[in-house]
């Protein structure tokens, strides 16, 4: 009887301790993927931001191309009447 008693509690004292270490594991687990989730946070925010910058630049471009050929059609037009 002693024997079997002394076998479940060693039993049970290494469920605990595979418990214990299952329970630390996972806390180490969450911790990384807590620490990439922020990581790709920023990375995401940095592209975002990135994008927003590339956007309104080709947005400057695109006023002063409209603005050259409009001023450029300007200019054609008045060398034809003075032709005339």
């Amino acid at each position: 009887m002693g024997a079997v008693l002394m076998t479940e509690v060693f039993i049970l004292l290494i469920l605990s301790i595979c418990l214990a270490l299952l329970i630390l594991f996972l806390i180490l687990c969450y911790s990384d993927y807590r620490h990439l989730k922020q990581e790709n946070n920023h990375f995401n925010r940095m592209v975002k931001e990135q994008f927003e910058m590339n956007s309104n630049s080709l947005n400057a471009y695109e006023a002063m191309i409209r603005e050259a050929c409009r001023s450029w059609t300007e200019d054609d037009s008045g060398e034809e009447y003075e032709e005339e």
